[in-house]
């Protein structure tokens, strides 16, 4: 009885130690591919309140996010290649930050213009999290495509 006892204790404990290993993986091979998605940008208004413009969503505010290619190295994860850009026109390569720990996969980077992005990996395939631009915080929200 004691030797079950101590072998289900050393699985459980072997269990919870590897679970969240593998859920990092998972999470860090998710990202490979092709993500879109909108920034939020707040609605104009006019005096008294009224609204300027046909919503917060337009085509200029659709992003592109590709992770081509990311690896292990000394413990961490690497983005070796990955782009960023503006709907319709070609992305630019950006260095991405990627930390991943207790489960949880969050990714930043900075454009060549200065903005910054600072997501997290939530649910199956999204990315959220914030746009900063010229000191403005704005909601970014990515979904894998492909």
């Amino acid at each position: 009885m004691k030797t079950l006892i101590t072998v289900g204790t050393m699985v459980l404990i072997l269990c919870g130690a590897v679970m969240p290993v593998v859920a990092q993986v998972d999470g860090v091979r998710l990202l490979i591919g092709k993500w879109e998605g909108d920034i939020e940008r707040p609605q104009a208004t006019k005096p008294k309140g009224k609204a300027v413009g046909g919503g917060v969503q337009s085509r200029e505010n659709t992003r592109i996010l590709i992770f081509e290619k990311i690896h292990e190295q000394g413990g961490k994860w690497v983005v070796d290649k990955a782009s960023f850009g503006q709907e319709g026109k070609t992305p630019k390569p950006v260095e991405v930050s990627l930390q991943v720990s207790g489960g949880e996969v969050n990714v930043e980077f900075e454009t060549d213009a200065g903005s910054k992005a600072k997501l997290k990996l939530s649910g199956d395939n999204v990315l959220s999290g914030t746009w900063i631009q010229t000191g403005k915080f704005q909601k970014l929200e990515m979904k894998k495509v492909e």
